[in-house]
């Protein structure tokens, strides 16, 4: 046996013929949150030379088995509700938080600046006033969720990225979690919610950071910030809403962990940014300004890069939905009397009317997102990764998932993709069809251009009628996901940061959407956050071994800036040339399987042809303008 033990893959094989027994699905039962094995077992168990002693380190380097077997059923119970380590004096006041398990403690709803309310209305964050220590805030429950349209389509798989908590203007906390038994600084890691900087809340179930913690001696902190209009309506630097309220919103969150997280036993000098869509988006962006310079070490992406279709516009675009919202709500023209009149109006009717602001046709396109405004970014994305303005001191993990188009092709096309078990083979889809589903993706680019995007599929969509669906799903993901984070992991790669990139490629059994839907955008979140390791008896044994594996990888990277533990797993090497490797995560493989990258050229068409295609036409349409207004001068 010891010798076996040298073996990495007799490590694994063992780890899994353990998950086998302790995760058993038949004639064992459930008491007071622990399994007990049948004798039999214990028998076998026991004759393994007693490894069973250790072989938590095997089956879970970092799990703590009480905190895996009955999480769920412990969270928000107050245990040891006296306990003085649950006060917390911080520069603004004294808190009290909850103790969720033995393992982990929380402050929940910790205010981070005073509510964007009355004339903060689309202002900048302000620091909150102190507090005196005998006024203490109890801080054991989940906040307001920020203002913002929930999804009401009737899907669960949709529906269950909904806020459960009241919707609010009163929206700026974070929630800290910290193991008990901490006895020195610890590194830190501050997630940041997704959702189009229009939807999510740091409340969320998906987002609990309890095995995190429990599972690598972390603290954990998840951020809210304004959204949608109250977040990102733009009307210029000077107007009194300069845009990007939302990203300053997190940076002044930053900054107060960067202040108090010391209290709770987190190392501000160890601080690890981790964000999936939105804030995978936020993640990058932050990188590039210069406000958040010196308040985070490392970071981490999940599927998106600095520039995704949907996340940033033009100026001029952020200032025309700013006056159509504005139009919709019957306010004035005028720059000054628009800002009197949408600081009178009902937030929630703000909220509401953004949804009116684009044609219902648009497609992944929100209203209010991401602008150039001189403050927060100084400089367009683009140009700022250029010019190398980014510390290649960063440490980045980042990439996307298998089948990113799906969620939004279900959400938005519930008449061709249905949210119901389907055999793709059994559905018709013809050439015209395809074409006319390319025009209504893409509805801003001319026919050409459409045209351009059906052929760089057409080995996909002519392979099968499996495969027409499967090619929608492929443009989908790449040119909003897939193509921005390639796009960001290689320029990061070539101006010297460390990069390492994953694919993951696994439908989880539990699931909501339909089995043809694959690896959908955000489907990783439940791996890494150990939602398996928290109801094993609702998941595969292979399914344990993912999330523990990708908890692994993603604690080492927060502790060290480096994903690769010093055993078991797969090494995961540094995407660079000229190979660009990366880690294909599914349950096949133990610890995932290395793949150096495919050249297919779509990602080649999505971040250089495409954008090279779309600046020579707005240079003929500029040099149209400009002799159509000398012909006009002239006449």
């Amino acid at each position: 046996m010891a010798e076996d033990l040298k073996d990495r893959q007799s490590l694994v094989n063992l780890r899994d013929q353990m998950l086998k027994v302790l995760f058993a699905k038949d004639d064992d039962k459930l008491i007071s949150g622990s399994k007990l094995m049948t004798q039999e077992r214990r028998v076998n168990i026991q004759a393994n030379n007693g490894i069973i002693h250790g072989i938590s380190d095997v089956i879970y380097p970092f799990t703590s088995k009480g905190d895996m077997m009955n999480a769920k059923t412990k969270r928000f119970l107050a245990i040891d509700d006296d306990d003085p380590e649950l006060i917390k004096k911080v520069k603004q006041g004294t808190l009290k938080g909850i103790n969720l398990s033995r393992h982990v403690r929380a402050w929940l709803g910790v205010p981070y600046a005073q509510p964007p309310v009355g004339e903060l209305r689309f202002a900048p964050p302000e620091d909150l006033e102190e507090r005196d220590d005998d006024d203490t805030l109890e801080t054991r429950s989940q906040p307001n969720s920020c203002m913002q349209n929930l999804d009401t389509s009737g899907m669960t798989g949709a529906e269950m990225w909904n806020t459960k908590e009241e919707l609010s203007e009163d929206c700026l906390y974070l929630n800290i979690y910290a193991p008990r038994n901490a006895t020195e600084l610890l590194p830190v890691l501050v997630w940041i919610h997704g959702g189009g900087h229009s939807t999510g809340a740091a409340s969320l179930d998906q987002y609990d950071g309890q095995q995190l913690v429990s599972s690598g001696n972390i603290v954990f902190v998840a951020i809210q910030y304004r959204l949608g209009p109250l977040g990102f309506m733009y009307l210029g630097e000077r107007s009194g809403i300069p845009g990007n309220m939302g990203l300053l919103d997190q940076v002044k969150a930053l900054d107060w962990i960067s202040q108090n997280i010391q209290t709770f036993n987190g190392n501000p000098d160890e601080v690890t940014l981790m964000g999936e869509s939105s804030g995978a988006h936020s993640v990058a962006l932050h990188m590039i300004s210069p406000k958040s310079e010196g308040l985070f070490q490392k970071a981490i992406l999940h599927s998106s890069g600095l520039n995704p279709s949907w996340g940033y516009q033009a100026p001029k675009n952020a200032l025309e939905n700013a006056r159509n919202l504005s139009s919709l709500l019957d306010c004035p023209e005028d720059p000054e009397d628009i800002l009197t009149c949408l600081r009178e109006k009902d937030a929630e009717e703000i909220t509401s009317k953004a949804k009116e602001v684009l044609p219902k046709e648009a497609f992944l396109t929100f209203p209010f997102v991401v602008t150039l405004d001189g403050n927060f970014i100084t400089e367009e994305p683009q140009e700022a990764l250029a010019n190398e303005v980014i510390s290649s001191k960063i440490p980045v993990l980042l990439g996307s998932n298998a089948n990113e188009g799906f969620f939004d092709l279900l959400t938005n096309k519930p008449d061709t993709f249905p949210d119901k078990e389907l055999d793709l083979r059994d559905m018709e889809m013809s050439e015209e069809d395809i074409e006319d589903q390319i025009k209504s993706l893409f509805p801003q680019y001319p026919a050409f251009i459409q045209r351009l995007i059906r052929h760089e599929y057409k080995d996909v969509i002519s392979s099968s009628m499996a495969g027409k669906f499967h090619a929608l799903d492929q443009i989908v993901g790449d040119s909003a996901y897939v193509c921005d984070t390639e796009h960001f992991a290689q320029a990061i790669s070539e101006n010297g940061n460390d990069v390492y990139r994953f694919h993951f490629n696994h439908q989880s059994s539990q699931d909501p959407w339909p089995e043809y839907t694959g690896s959908k955008h955000g489907d990783e979140i439940e791996f890494i956050f150990g939602r398996p390791l928290e109801n094993p008896n609702k998941y595969e044994v292979e399914e344990l071994s993912l999330a523990s594996d990708m908890m692994t990888y993603w604690l080492n990277f927060v502790k060290t800036g480096n994903p690769n533990p010093s055993s078991l797993l797969a090494s995961w090497p540094k995407y660079q040339e000229p190979c660009w490797p990366y880690l294909n995560l599914t349950a096949e493989f133990n610890g995932g399987k290395v793949f150096e990258r495919t050249l297919n050229g779509r990602c080649e068409f999505w971040n250089e042809i495409l954008p090279s295609l779309l600046k020579e036409l707005e240079t003929d349409d500029k040099e149209e303008e400009n002799q159509e207004a000398e012909a006009r001068e002239f006449f």
